[in-house]
């Protein structure tokens, strides 16, 4: 969550399926940062090879922290129109948990997963006795694991089998609203003395920047690593992309589980897109989480309809779908595919301010056709006619400032 702004609460709370190989570098952290502007006014061309499986695709999605009850409208427009798959909960510290129950129940009825983040433990666990700041008592190591178990048990019962829990949003950060503090050392010792009684997936340490060495002394140690499923992070502070080698080399999924940008535009949103794409093809994430869903303006959708981010995400969170394995593409830069075994998906952006003619050649596969949906200035996830594919290979001009998906028909 991040610092206070004066405003709304925005500012208050702001692997694999396939078989994987040890790395210590990822494939195309070769293009560099250099990389990340498409060429523009040129033909490129690039292949992809549909046989290359990378990490498996969990899904993306948003927070409904601090937002009340969502509505169905809401509801149909992130999960259903925009495709969005996981749904980031709040765990109140106090057990008012009714209002995220009714969120997780509407993102599972239309086919999302749910994680769950507390902010802080119940304040009597606490060494201030106060749900801000402070750290939690180590004698109430074993009462957290089983605080969080209720919320486990709590959600299951209501229909929601909660796909993971935190341990705790923002550890390494001190702020004045709702939160609780971890040495890399606390945690340790909770993850290998009592995280092995949490009854679902364990995500760590959900820092609020990027950074794998706060969780590594876990991964090193055997029973902390049995005890690690999702190594989490958030994208604030300094944020340079890198592979968590550490974790993918342990099975670990890698997860983005919280950013925000306050700018709505179309050029902040292209940006978006780079950002989710550079996350999947050079750290190996398996999911890109957004902060907000709705509230206030850092925010996915509104009641009058869906911001240009939104649309943005859905490029990729509508056709590539939890489960969908990403695949080689060599060539181009700004380019992604997926597959799940029968269909491709190939996520194009063009983040600069002219065409760029560009042409997708298959390998390792077989496409006859695919239909292009486009998300621009003047266009939201707008499909176009579908395009035959001649000997594996095919052309398309991208628009200036556009993310387009290629999904196969």
């Amino acid at each position: 969550m991040k610092k206070l702004s004066s405003i709304l609460i925005c500012s208050l709370f702001v692997l694999s399926a396939c078989k994987k190989t040890i790395v210590t570098t990822s494939d195309e952290e070769s293009n560099g940062v250099e990389a990340m502007a498409a060429r523009v006014g040129t033909t490129s061309s690039c292949t992809i090879n549909l046989s290359n499986l990378k990490q498996v695709i969990r899904g993306f999605g948003g927070c409904s922290a601090w937002h009340g009850q969502l509505t169905d409208a809401d509801c149909d427009k992130l999960f259903t129109t925009l495709g969005l798959s996981i749904l980031r909960v709040r765990i109140d510290p106090n057990n008012s948990w009714s209002d995220e129950i009714s969120n997780a129940q509407k993102a599972t009825a239309r086919g999302a997963i749910v994680f769950a983040s507390p902010w802080s433990p119940p304040a009597y666990m606490k060494d201030n006795n106060n749900t801000v700041g402070g750290t939690l008592l180590p004698q109430y190591y074993g009462e957290y694991a089983n605080w969080l178990n209720n919320f486990v048990s709590t959600m299951n019962n209501n229909g929601v089998p909660l796909y993971a829990v935190s341990v705790q949003n923002e550890p390494n950060i001190d702020v004045t609203y709702e939160s609780c503090s971890w040495t890399p050392e606390q945690m340790f010792n909770f993850m290998v003395n009592n995280a092995g009684a949490i009854n679902t997936r364990v995500i760590i340490p959900e820092t609020y920047n990027y950074l794998p060495s706060y969780a590594d002394p876990i991964l090193n140690n055997a029973t902390g690593a049995a005890n690690t499923d999702i190594c989490g992070h958030h994208w604030y502070g300094i944020n340079q992309y890198r592979l968590w080698t550490n974790a993918y080399n342990k099975g670990k999924d890698i997860w983005m589980t919280e950013y925000f940008s306050d700018d709505q535009s179309l050029n902040a949103s292209i940006v978006t897109a780079v950002d989710i794409h550079n996350s999947l093809t050079i750290n190996y994430e398996n999911a890109y989480v957004w902060w907000w869903v709705k509230n206030p303006s850092c925010n996915i959708i509104t009641d009058a309809g869906i911001n240009k981010r939104g649309y943005v995400m859905g490029q990729f969170a509508k056709f590539v779908r939890p489960g969908y394995n990403r695949v080689d593409v060599t060539g181009s830069a700004n380019i992604s595919a997926y597959t799940n075994g029968t269909k491709a998906v190939i996520v194009a952006i063009n983040p600069g301010n002219s065409p760029v003619t560009q042409r997708f050649t298959f390998q390792n596969g077989t496409v006859a056709s695919v239909t292009p949906y486009t998300t621009s200035g003047t266009k939201n996830l707008q499909s176009a006619a579908s395009i035959n594919v001649s000997t594996n290979s095919f052309k398309y001009t991208l628009e200036p400032k556009s993310v387009t998906t290629f999904v196969q028909n």
